[in-house]
């Protein structure tokens, strides 16, 4: 019977939980991935988690950029 693997990814932002996803797609045994984030909410990341922008900070708006 194969043991089961831990690992931790600090940080769940869009890379984070992309890490994440992609360890547990390639495992060839059972793995247990906690995810560590300080934020209420996983998956969005700076770039679309930022409050100072009305665009975000990665986020091209097309209108925004023609102007």
């Amino acid at each position: 019977m194969l043991q089961q693997r831990s690992r931790a990814t600090v940080g769940a932002g869009f890379s984070g939980s992309l890490v994440a996803t992609h360890l547990l797609k390639t495992a060839n045994r059972p793995l247990l991935i906690k995810l560590i984030e300080r934020e209420r909410h996983i998956g969005k990341g700076v770039a679309h988690s930022t409050t100072n922008s009305p665009v975000g900070l990665l986020t091209l708006d097309l209108e925004c950029a023609l102007l």
